[in-house]
């Protein structure tokens, strides 16, 4: 499947190491119609394998709510093993740690994984995901003074969407805003791509 004139092929990863996770560069702006029609063909591609995550995540929650952190942790490995390495594991690792084992256990994964030569966005994901889990955290304090903290940051306004959306869900769900933050999750794992499509498609505007 090719996106770009140029670009080379891109058809979805399901990368098995953290190192190779958001590795690729994001794909040039298109309008926002041709953003969404592009995310959907390309996971119509993946159905099958999208579906079978679907049920396997569904899993992982009920487990999580039972509270069985030891099944947890063993359907969260496997998830990894046949799905690959995704933010959305990474972010259900981070808070399975808190619940399970507390802020020592959990912040000495994202420093180990953050110790690995990781894409520079997995690294600030983890880190303020981190952050968003620990017990003092204040959840819509944290949105607020996410939002303040990215404005200051000298990026793109595509990819300050893109982090606040990931970081604290926090979105204006118009059309533009949500194809920015789908081209730059294309180049995550296909779950993680999934993820947002559907996220996102349940409050556009």
């Amino acid at each position: 499947m090719i996106r770009h004139k140029g670009r080379g092929v891109f058809s979805g990863q399901f990368p098995n190491h953290i190192t190779r996770l958001k590795r690729d560069w994001p794909f040039d702006s298109i309008p926002p119609e041709d953003e969404i029609r592009w995310a959907t063909e390309l996971l119509k591609c993946h159905a099958s394998k999208i579906s079978s995550f679907v049920v396997r995540k569904s899993e992982y929650e009920r487990s999580v709510l039972a509270g069985d952190y030891s099944g947890s942790f063993g359907l969260l490995d496997s998830i990894e093993t046949d799905f690959g390495l995704s933010l959305w594991s990474v972010e259900s690792r981070i808070a399975l740690l808190q619940s399970a084992y507390g802020l020592e256990r959990q912040k000495g994964y994202v420093n180990g994984i953050r110790a690995e030569r990781i894409s520079n966005v997995v690294a600030v994901l983890a880190f303020y995901i981190s952050q968003r889990n620990e017990p003092a955290t204040n959840p819509l304090h944290f949105q607020g003074q996410m939002a303040e903290r990215i404005e200051t940051w000298e990026i793109e306004k595509e990819y300050k969407d893109y982090l606040l959306f990931r970081i604290a869900e926090v979105c204006d769900f118009t059309a533009d805003t949500c194809a920015a933050i789908l081209r730059y999750e294309a180049t995550s794992n296909i779950v993680d791509y999934y993820d947002s499509y559907v996220r996102l498609g349940q409050r556009a505007t």
